[in-house]
């Protein structure tokens, strides 16, 4: 089962702060968090955690996320690391329960906050690829093929993430309305300067389809996992890094690509891949070993979108 933690904020006042605590959690040694909210008018919010291990940590900043800018942070305390989008628990240790906390400042308000939802996992878990692929079912989603390549933007090169996530939001809403470089303008991590900070690209998806949808970072148990959502009609993001067979490049660094469907006669996976340097290539399939083996060296890290669970406060 995904390790997922949900908590939905209704009938709040716009408090000082927010804190969501959750104390015996199966231990983990990785925490990612997601939210759905609106982005303030001016203003900022800041989330913060602390993790229990042993007893509980003092509060560090995860994220800022405001009117004007984003960004993750690269920060150590003794016990873990906070780096861009993931907490990591360092010295072989594991938490049993963590605690977010929400502030805002200068016009934010914690009323526009829906919802937060974290992912606890354990990096040491043994990734295999022996799934019995028998039992998908060939389908193949009409995504949008998108090169990032032609996109009108000096760093294209660099929006896999924004170029994928926009595919999968044009897929959902049946249009053609959400546009990979305005999308990475608002999802810019201003202190690391990238586009690919997981967290701030789903949380702008929460912003974009917040009456229908939302998104949430998590990785995933195997290929199950990305099936059963594609029998909703759902395609997913992931992420991947090389070698991958037939892929545009070695996507050395790690690559976000967009998983559409499965073709069990060949066992391949079928994907929209924005590394390609035409719309029509991008519509690739890879051998159902190779995709399992780029996505492990990932630890099966996703992108998971999912109807809205309730209708936002106005």
């Amino acid at each position: 089962m995904i390790p997922m933690h949900h908590y939905f904020i209704q009938n709040q006042q716009n408090m000082p702060s927010l804190t969501w605590e959750q104390d015996s959690v199966t231990p983990f040694n990785e925490l990612i968090v997601s939210w759905n909210a609106l982005r303030p008018q001016s203003g900022e919010y800041k989330l913060s955690i602390a993790l229990k291990i042993d007893e509980w940590s003092d509060w560090y900043p995860y994220i800022y996320w405001g009117a004007a800018k984003q960004h993750g942070v690269d920060i150590r305390s003794p016990l873990f690391h906070i780096y861009q989008d993931t907490v990591e628990v360092l010295q072989g240790k594991q938490a049993t329960g963590f605690r977010i906390r929400i502030e805002h400042s200068e016009g934010a308000s914690i009323c526009d906050f829906y919802s937060l939802h974290a992912y606890t996992g354990n990096s040491n878990a043994y990734l295999t690829n022996n799934e019995d692929t028998s039992q998908f079912s060939t389908l193949n989603l009409k995504v949008p093929l998108t090169s990032q390549l032609l996109l009108p933007h000096p760093r294209c090169r660099d929006l896999c993430s924004p170029t994928s996530t926009t595919a999968v939001m044009n897929f959902l809403s049946h249009s053609k309305i959400f546009d990979p470089v305005s999308f990475a303008s608002l999802v810019r991590d201003t202190h690391f300067d990238i586009f690919g900070n997981w967290v701030l690209n789903a949380a702008q998806v929460g912003i974009f389809l917040e009456k229908q949808w939302m998104c949430l970072v998590q990785r995933l148990n195997g290929f199950n996992d990305i099936y059963a959502q594609l029998k909703q009609n759902i395609p997913v993001v992931v992420s991947v890094k090389g070698p991958l067979n037939g892929g545009a490049l070695p996507y050395l660094e790690g690559h976000l690509i967009v998983v559409k469907g499965f073709d069990t006669e060949k066992k391949r996976v079928l994907c929209m891949d924005p590394g390609f340097p035409s719309a029509k290539e991008t519509d690739v399939s890879y051998a159902f070993n190779d995709f399992m083996d780029a996505w492990a060296r990932r630890r099966y890290l996703a992108y998971l979108f999912s109807k809205r669970l309730f209708d936002p406060i106005k």
